[in-house]
C-alpha cells in the first residue's frame, strides 16, 4: 500500500466546499439575528453558547474559503471569496464585540443612576462632617521648619477643595499666614485678577 501523501487526500469537490460556505454564512446570520435583539435576553448564557459558536464559524469559515481559493477547480474572476471573507470578518468583529459587552453587563452589577450616586456621596459626606473634629488650619509664620506641614495641610483642607473658588482659596490662606509670610502676601488683594 502507498504511503499516504498530501496529494493522495481526496479533496472535497468545489460545489461541496461552496455548500458548506453558504450554510455557514447562514448559521452566522442567524447570530447576527440574535443580536438584534439583545435588549430582550435574559440569561448570559445565551450570549455565550452563542459565542462559543460564533468563533468555531470564524474558523470554520477560514477554512472552508481557504480550501475554495486553493481548489484545483477555483477560478479567481468568478468567484468572491475574498469579497465574502472581508465582509465576513467585518461583520465577525462587530458582532463579537457586541456579544462580549452584553456578557459583561450580567456580570457587572446593575449601575446606580446619576441621582442615585450624588444623593449616596451627599450623605456620606454629610455623615463624614458630622462624625469628624473640625480640623482648625495652622498658621504660617515664614518658618522654613513648619513650612511642609503647613503646605500639606493647607493642600489636602482647602487648595484640592473643587467646590471652592480660586478667591476662596486665597482668602483661606491669607487668613493662615503671620508674620514675615503675611506681610509678604498682604499687599496682594482677593481678587480674581491677583490669582
Amino acid at each position: 500500500m502507498p504511503p499516504t501523501t498530501s496529494t493522495n487526500r481526496k479533496t472535497p469537490a468545489m460545489k461541496t466546499l461552496k455548500t458548506t460556505l453558504l450554510s455557514l454564512l447562514n448559521m452566522f446570520q442567524d447570530i447576527c439575528g440574535f443580536a438584534d435583539y439583545l435588549s430582550g435576553v435574559k440569561s448570559a448564557s445565551q450570549v455565550t453558547v452563542r459565542l462559543e459558536k460564533l468563533d468555531e464559524m470564524w474558523e470554520n469559515v477560514n477554512d472552508v474559503i481557504l480550501n475554495i481559493e486553493t481548489h484545483d477547480d477555483y477560478d479567481e474572476e468568478e468567484d468572491n471569496c475574498s469579497k465574502q471573507r472581508s465582509e465576513f470578518s467585518s461583520k465577525y468583529y462587530d458582532l463579537k464585540s457586541l456579544l462580549l459587552d452584553k456578557v459583561k453587563e450580567f456580570q457587572e452589577p446593575p449601575a446606580l443612576n446619576q441621582s442615585n450616586r450624588n444623593l449616596e456621596a451627599a450623605d456620606q459626606a454629610t455623615m463624614e462632617r458630622v462624625r469628624l473634629p473640625q480640623i482648625v488650619l495652622q498658621t504660617f509664620d515664614g518658618n522654613i521648619d513648619d513650612w511642609l506641614s503647613f503646605r500639606d495641610l493647607y493642600l489636602s483642607l482647602i487648595h484640592r477643595k473643587a467646590d471652592l473658588s480660586e478667591v476662596e482659596k486665597f482668602h483661606y490662606l491669607k487668613g493662615c499666614l503671620a508674620g514675615e509670610a503675611k506681610s509678604l502676601v498682604d499687599p496682594l488683594p482677593i481678587t480674581r485678577g491677583t490669582l
